[in-house]
């Protein structure tokens, strides 16, 4: 009994330890894929968050490119999603198209592994799925042994230690293994539809799915068309976009002493239409319905916009041209976002096609199709 009750003791003590060190290092697999990713983060409802991304055991974190000041003046470098907030995520998106080249990069080699898997890579995949047996095996010989005990006329002393043994597979397996789902196995690197249940209708996400853990299902190369909102006041959402290139411009008031008229240009740089549908704002809304080809130029001019856009800003400190590009040009004056002059809050609405990866909470979307066969590499 005395040994038994030592054992036991030990066993919880360097559970313990190994599980407290395990879960502060542990991550989720699919949030891990996009650390160090530029990301938008949409929260139930609409509203989005973007930046790049950190993850943590517990939560996440959206690292600003440049401090943001909040409505009382303070600094905010970051967003930090924990909680409750976390789980009104509805869909985390990395666009293709805002991403550095070696982002670029990294991502590709990443949807090589995932398409043709070396074998340590596959054997890293058992070993892991393994541990899922392992902590099932772990409980049942656990009571195996608490039953032995008791016969032995140990029943007190087993009853006494039976929920702090039935924690060490929890602390130590727990915090390595991850879900294992046989049927979904069979579909990793494949293409698949994912229903997203989102304002009460289910929607079809369509891409290669890379992984999924018991919070996330991750999908690569999925195809979006929707609305997107670019803010002037954002110079920096302004230029992630690496297909479009902004220009703001000030003309002259219609009238003597009139407001001044701002006019936006934009160059389509990528291979798809860009549809530009209205400009936005607080109290303010004028429909566009203008089309920039691949290649080509749309352009939209406020003459109406209210008084209140401007209070707080001086328009004679307005600027008469602005460049924003993802890409600076040979020759041309560039200005950093912490350099650009406050700008009317205005927000431009496109909608265009974008290649985009996806990672979908499990708690409102499920796997519910197999897609198209993915052709072999090298073409058939």
């Amino acid at each position: 009994m005395e040994n038994f009750f030592l054992l036991t003791l030990v066993l919880i003590f360097v559970s313990a330890l190994v599980g407290i060190y395990l879960r502060r290092r542990a991550r989720d697999l699919c949030l891990r894929d996009f650390q160090d990713f530029h990301t938008t983060i949409e929260i139930e409802g609409g509203d989005l968050l973007w930046g790049r991304l950190a993850v943590y055991s517990r939560g996440i974190e959206l690292l600003f490119a440049q401090p943001h000041l909040g409505t009382q003046g303070h600094p905010k470098t970051s967003f930090v999603l924990l909680g409750d907030l976390l789980e009104r995520v509805q869909v985390i998106y990395r666009y293709h198209d805002e991403l550095s080249d070696s982002n670029k990069q990294r991502r590709r080699e990443e949807i090589a592994r995932t398409y043709q898997p070396t074998l340590l890579r596959r054997w890293q995949r058992n070993a892991r799925n393994l541990l899922n047996t392992f902590r099932d095996a772990f409980n049942e010989s656990i009571g195996v042994a608490l039953s032995q005990t008791k016969r032995s006329g140990g029943a007190a002393l087993a009853k006494s230690q039976n929920v702090q043994l039935s924690k060490i597979s929890q602390s130590v397996l727990g915090a390595s293994a991850h879900a294992y789902e046989p049927l979904l196995e069979r579909y990793i690197g494949k293409r698949v539809v994912v229903e997203e249940l989102r304002d009460g209708q289910w929607m079809e996400r369509a891409g290669i799915l890379k992984d999924y853990t018991a919070d996330w299902i991750e999908l690569l190369d999925c195809r979006t068309r929707t609305e997107h909102g670019f803010p002037l006041t954002d110079p920096e959402r302004l230029q992630l976009n690496r297909q479009i290139d902004f220009f703001v411009t000030r003309e002259e008031p219609d009238l003597p002493g009139g407001l001044p008229v701002l006019s936006v240009r934009v160059e389509n740089r990528g291979a798809e239409p860009i549809y530009l549908k209205r400009v936005e704002g607080p109290g303010y809304s004028r429909p566009v319905d203008a089309l920039a080809p691949p290649g080509g130029v749309a352009s939209l001019r406020c003459d109406d916009l209210p008084a209140s856009f401007f209070e707080g800003l001086d328009a004679d400190t307005l600027p008469a041209e602005v460049a924003l590009r993802a890409e600076p040009v040979p020759g041309e004056v560039s200005i950093e976002p912490d350099e650009m002059p406050p700008l009317p809050d205005l927000k431009l609405i496109v909608e265009v096609a974008r290649e985009v990866d996806l990672l979908l909470p499990r708690s409102h979307s499920v796997l519910r199709h197999g897609g198209s066969r993915i052709p072999p590499a090298g073409g058939g």
